[in-house]
């Protein structure tokens, strides 16, 4: 075996017969780093806000060495990464859209830093921004592939990942439930509003409420494809499962964490379990 398509069809060929661990197991000693790479790509990695914050700080030590004096946000999701490295190092920040280039007078060294990089359009977009300028430029999250847009970075992802602080920008078809998720029940207020429309808004709320729950998301411009709500008492209890299980979603996002494992053991599909804020695979 000499490839990573030689380790893919050695485990299909083993998921048909008995496991062969031995097999198995010198396959992975042989092809570590590799084979991780092809089981992670199978999955979807949650990033929580606790993650990118803890390990932003942890990336003022790296970045400690290099002595910069200026940090540059790129927004929106950047700005979190500039803030906390800003405190950490001492150094002042600016977001990218209040930057001009009178500003580089003042410093000597210049970081031009997001929350991540995955297929690199954002950062190519911003190094054409600042073409000519003397900066540097980094993201808190990478992927290899993405490893030569950046000069600094601090952690390796798969590209199959979601962030907490980006569920309302991803392209990924998310179906979501409704109270506990979007609808805040203590206050009646918006918990999380995406910049995409869901998929499906799957709710264990009764037909009768329709016109009441539309109502809602129409005035909090919520935005949704399809909702999908219970018929009666009864179907209360098999509603999400039957349809995530009809109509896969990349992601279905449950409050209930019970709930949630039910869902995603009964549908094999990935299951945010909101409260929790674990990705159930």
């Amino acid at each position: 075996m000499k490839t990573l398509g030689d380790i893919w069809r050695l485990l299909k060929k083993i998921s048909n017969r008995k496991w062969n661990f031995a097999l198995v197991m010198r396959c992975l000693r042989n092809y570590n780093q590799k084979a991780q790479i092809l089981i992670l790509k199978r999955k979807i990695i949650f990033v929580t806000t606790n993650e990118l914050i803890e390990w932003s700080q942890a990336w003022c030590k790296d970045l400690a060495k290099h002595h910069f004096d200026l940090l540059i946000g790129v927004e929106d999701s950047g700005l979190i990464v500039a803030d906390i490295l800003s405190r950490g190092l001492n150094i002042p920040f600016i977001p990218l859209a209040e930057f001009n280039k009178t500003a580089l007078c003042f410093y000597d060294k210049v970081l031009v830093v997001d929350d991540s990089v995955n297929s690199g359009q954002t950062i190519r977009r911003v190094k054409k921004q600042l073409a000519g300028m003397p900066v540097k430029y980094g993201a808190c999250i990478n992927t290899i592939k993405g490893k030569g847009e950046v000069d600094y970075y601090f952690k390796i992802l798969p590209a199959k990942r979601l962030f907490e602080w980006g569920l309302g920008k991803t392209h990924y078809r998310i179906a979501t439930d409704l109270d506990g998720v979007v609808y805040d029940e203590k206050n009646g207020s918006v918990l999380l509003k995406p910049e995409f429309p869901f998929m499906a808004i799957v709710t264990n709320r009764l037909e009768d409420e329709r016109l009441k729950t539309e109502k809602w998301l129409n005035e909090n411009g919520i935005l949704y494809k399809s909702l999908v709500m219970a018929h009666n008492v009864t179907e209360r209890n098999t509603l999400k499962t039957a349809w995530v299980r009809e109509n896969k979603p990349d992601i279905y996002i449950e409050s209930d964490p019970y709930l949630a494992r039910v869902i995603c053991r009964f549908t094999e599909t990935p299951v945010l379990s909101f409260n929790e804020k674990v990705l159930l695979v």
